[in-house]
């Protein structure tokens, strides 16, 4: 007698067939979505078809197990196994749809964004219900769920009580739990990287395999898992890289390149996923911010500044705090961050009012939590429960839009300068982000002409289900009309609370962001406020990622934008290769401020404006150095990949085998070895301080 019957098997036979269509029709779609020719898709959806089968052998091992241990089958319908196989259908269903739009913004499989994501249900969920036809696809999943599951069944009346013996019972179970660990010893061995590619390496990969994946690797030991050199080669190439006379005193005397007799008053402004694809004057092929482009008039523009990584919190990493990004978390969401070194710090420790303005809830990434006990004395923030603007203020899921946070911005300088403070603002803006909505969205509730539209249909179609139940209720049956009465009703709601909601593009919300800074400027100029105060407005990060490298370098760059008020700055250009982490150390000098300091960046204003660069980068668990010709990245289990390129314009990335490694890039290998291994040490160690700050027991 079988342990589990035939019947009862059914349905894990079907899931694991629907999970392998599935997987197999995404990968081709993606694949030809991202341009990958038929003989590179035919070998990538080959391996990425493997991963699917040991993903559903651990899935049905396991699912066979515990049907064997089920004993005796209840008699009955089995309507239960019907509606359960339409359950997970549809959920494989859906969840293909979501990997679909997932790699559409990221460019990956499921990874530490979508982890991080989890993190925050209530801000994501709102998110992707107002940037996507969720009614639409999770109808769609069900329908094809139910459609599937009842086309795989043959519906019996009742069946008798299918005794399993024991014995057999138990070797069933073995058997599946045999078949789990045989998937999981498949997962186990499989490279994580089989090809060159890393479009073709995404698209191969299992969304359930990357998230644990990313769920393991979410706090990593620097030392276990990542490239390191012997301690004192590090100290000496990393004092050589940032000028440390010291390596036990990880810290540097910063002299301003502007001599001020009262420092100027400091403005910080991330702008959401603004990347230079977007900026006219940097050649963006996507240009949407002209009024930003004619400000790079009156100020000192970066050609070449690159992201570190593509998270707002790498960014505000980089940018505030000149960290490089060391693997797994930034040190903005980590659990030793509570005396980090950052510009608000310098600057409050000068006698700066510091603030941060954010237009969401500052739980968000933990963004609150790290500003104030990290040298910004307020938050200001869209709080879940409190909110420091208006009531009436236009929102989305994100918080308010970016013109209300630049209205509190610009009431609170006014109130510095009336006081006689010195201040220091950092804002984050959130309206360049799906769901893309913004004051100047077109509202379709608001049109009159739509409304009434709309609530025609809805008559026409009561009308012809009052005629259907006056003329055909005896004959169809009054319960099956009411039902189909019902569904219908429901259907039409859905469509209609779709095509209520409001729908915007990324172009159009980089307009409005372009806007609602550049009325900024132009009241804080008109007010006097730009005479005495130094601004830098920079991307926290690219709006989407592309390219086939381990780090896609490409997408990472982003505008920056000093303005000054001398007019020796208006118009000039810093053209050499520049991170973020650079930018505190150089808006500091052009500010006149003085201090010393462990940042990991060069103030730029010392250096030959045209002169070789360097940027620190980070994607996934990847981590890398960016110079003018090369490209180095240093990943897991100690790999270590190289990239050579024509110049730093150049987006064209040439991979060169590791056993080929001239000195020059072997060098660069052991150049981004020691500083990413001393930061990561000197964060553990908490010494990434201030100086005269009380380092934490360790």
């Amino acid at each position: 007698m079988l342990a589990i019957p035939s019947h009862r098997l059914r349905p894990a036979i079907v899931a694991v067939a629907a999970y392998l269509i599935c997987g197999l029709a995404l990968r081709v779609a993606l694949g030809a979505n991202q341009g990958i020719g038929v003989a590179g898709l035919s070998g990538t959806a080959a391996f990425g078809l493997l991963n699917d089968l040991a993903v559903a052998a651990v899935a049905a091992g396991l699912v066979m197990a515990a049907g064997s241990l089920a004993g005796r089958e209840r008699p009955g319908p089995s309507w239960w196994r019907i509606a359960g196989l339409a359950v997970v259908i549809a959920a494989i269903a859906f969840g293909a749809a979501v990997e679909w739009f997932f790699f559409a913004e990221f460019s990956a499989r499921f990874n530490h964004i979508a982890v991080d994501y989890l993190l925050f249900p209530g801000e994501v969920a709102a998110n992707v219900w107002q940037s996507y036809n969720v009614p639409l696809f999770a109808a769609s999943a069900a329908g094809l769920g139910i459609l599937a599951s009842w086309a795989s069944q043959h519906w019996p009346g009742r069946t008798d009580a299918l005794p399993v013996q024991p014995p057999r019972r138990w070797a069933a179970a073995g058997s599946g739990l045999a078949l789990a660990i045989a998937g999981a010893g498949l997962l186990w061995i499989m490279p994580a990287q089989p090809f060159v590619d890393r479009v073709r390496n995404e698209v191969a990969a299992n969304g359930v395999v990357q998230l644990a994946r990313a769920f393991a690797t979410s706090h990593l030991a620097y030392d276990q898992y990542y490239r390191e050199l012997p301690g004192p080669e590090a100290d000496r190439r990393v004092a050589a890289e940032l000028g440390w006379g010291d390596p036990e005193t990880p810290v540097r005397t910063f002299a301003p390149a502007v001599a001020r007799e009262r420092p100027l008053d400091v403005v910080v402004i991330l702008e959401e996923s603004l990347g230079s694809e977007f900026v006219g004057r940097l050649g963006g092929r996507n240009a949407a911010t002209p009024r930003f482009d004619r400000w790079c008039d009156d100020g000192l523009l970066l050609t070449n500044l690159v992201a570190t990584g593509n998270r707002t919190v790498r960014g505000l990493e980089g940018v505030l705090c000149s960290f490089p990004p060391v693997p797994g978390d930034s040190v903005w969401k980590l659990d030793k961050s509570e005396n980090v070194a950052s510009i608000a710090r310098v600057l409050r420790d000068d006698g700066y009012r510091t603030e941060f303005l954010y237009g969401g809830a500052g739980a968000f990434d933990g963004m609150k939590p790290f500003a104030l006990a990290n040298g910004w004395d307020r938050f200001v923030e869209d709080g879940l429960v409190t909110s420091d603007f208006p009531k009436d203020a236009y929102r989305t899921a994100w918080g308010v839009a970016d013109e209300y946070v630049f209205d509190v911005l610009l009431d609170h300088q006014r109130e510095a300068r009336q006081r006689g403070e010195r201040f220091f603002g950092t804002v984050m803006s959130t309206s360049n982000h799906k769901p893309f909505l913004t004051p100047d969205t077109r509202d379709p509730r608001r049109s009159v002409a739509k409304l009434r539209k709309w609530g025609g249909i809805g008559a026409i179609l009561v009308l012809i289900m009052v005629g259907v139940w006056l003329r055909g209720a005896d004959r169809i049956g009054r319960g099956r009309l009411m039902v189909a009465c019902a569904v219908l009703m429901l259907g039409y709601g859905v469509w209609l609370g779709v095509k209520l909601q409001p729908t915007d593009s990324r172009q159009h919300a980089v307009r409005y962001a372009d806007r609602a800074l550049c009325d900024y400027l132009d009241r804080a100029k008109a007010d006097g406020l730009l005479e005495h105060t130094a601004v830098l407005i920079v991307g926290d990060h690219g709006a989407r990622v592309y390219g086939s490298e381990t780090i896609p370098a490409a997408s990472y760059r982003v505008p920056g934008l000093f303005l000054l008020p001398e007019p020796r700055f208006h118009g000039a250009t810093v053209d050499r290769l520049c991170s973020q982490v650079d930018l505190a150390p150089t808006l500091l000098s052009l500010a006149g401020v003085g201090y010393r300091a462990p940042f990991f960046g060069q103030d730029l204003m010392s250096l030959p404006p045209d002169a070789p660069g360097r940027a620190w980068l980070i994607h996934n668990r990847d981590i890398g150095l960016l110079t003018d010709q090369a490209l180095v990245v240093l990943g897991l289990q100690r790999s270590v990949t190289a990239y050579r390129r024509s110049d730093r314009a150049s987006d064209v990335f040439t991979q060169v085998p590791v056993g080929n490694l001239d000195p020059d890039l072997s060098g660069m290998v052991d150049r981004a070895t020691a500083v990413f291994q001393r930061a990561y040490r000197l964060y553990e160690q908490r010494r990434y301080v201030l100086p005269g700050t009380a380092v934490a027991d360790r």
